[in-house]
C-alpha cells in the first residue's frame, strides 16, 4: 500500500484506525500475498480507547495482483484436475 488517507470524523482524526487498517494490510500481503490498493473497514473503540476492527466493506487489490492469483489458482486447478484423474483411475483398476 503505497499511502492511506486520514479522514476527519467528528472533528477527530482516526489515525488509530489508520494504523490498525495498515497493520491489516501488512498481514494480507505477507500471509497470503494479496497487496491492497484500497480498504474500506469499520472499527469500534473500547472503553480503554482501543480500536478493533468489525467489519472489512470491500477492497481492491492491485492490478498485478489479481493476474498473479490468477496465474497462481489456474496451476493449483491443474494440479487438483490431475490428482482427480489419477484417482478415478486408481479407483477403476482396483474395481476389476
Amino acid at each position: 500500500m503505497k499511502y492511506v488517507e486520514i479522514f476527519i470524523q467528528s472533528g477527530k482524526s482516526i489515525q488509530k484506525m489508520q494504523i490498525e487498517a495498515r497493520k491489516l494490510c501488512t498481514l494480507l500481503s505477507r500471509a497470503w500475498g494479496f497487496r491492497v490498493k484500497e480498504l474500506v473497514a469499520d472499527f469500534i473503540k473500547d472503553s480503554r480507547d482501543i480500536y478493533w476492527l468489525i467489519d472489512v466493506k470491500s477492497f481492491v487489490l492491485e492490478e498485478g495482483n489479481y493476474q498473479l492469483k490468477l496465474k497462481e489458482f489456474s496451476h493449483l486447478i491443474e494440479n487438483q484436475a490431475t490428482a482427480l484423474e489419477s484417482l478415478r483411475k486408481q479407483a477403476n483398476d482396483s474395481s476389476m
